[in-house]
């Protein structure tokens, strides 16, 4: 169980992911981790990168760590409102570590879940790599169609 902290200085502990919390998080968030196996190979890769990418919708990413935490903050006595207030965009790339953690563990063999966890933060950087690529190309793109750059 990893523990997070929100941004009164509060300690979270995430649990371990179960069938029931998939199945809440699937339901709730919109997000199955199951999809992360894929039919091995490729499309196992492609599954995983897939649902790693939806875990940067802070949206997503909120609704995932609600239903994860649910039951510790029915004892804070914390509503579904409240919660969207303990955690900011400075925190979410601990927090989405932490989830993926989480889905890592449930989802492989301990042995695979050791060196996939091994390189997660490579994963992770390699992931925002690519999302900048595709801000960069989106905007450049917007700017062209709105003929916002410099003639040639």
């Amino acid at each position: 169980m990893r523990t997070i902290k929100d941004v009164n200085g509060d300690e979270w502990k995430i649990p371990a992911l179960t069938v029931g919390r998939v199945i809440d998080i699937r339901e709730y968030a919109e997000i199955d981790f199951l999809e992360m196996r894929g039919k091995g190979g490729d499309d196992a890769k492609t599954a995983a990168g897939q649902t790693l990418a939806k875990l940067y919708d802070a949206m997503t990413l909120g609704n995932v760590l609600w239903v994860l935490l649910k039951e510790q903050c029915e004892k804070r006595n914390v509503d579904e409102r409240a919660f969207g207030y303990l955690f900011d965009a400075s925190q979410f790339g601990e927090l989405r570590e932490a989830v993926l953690n989480a889905v890592v563990d449930f989802t492989q063999p301990p042995t695979v879940a050791k060196e996939i966890k091994a390189d997660l933060p490579g994963m992770i950087s390699r992931m925002e790599n690519a999302l900048i690529a595709v801000w960069k190309n989106s905007v450049t793109d917007s700017a062209e169609s709105l003929e916002l750059t410099p003639a040639a």
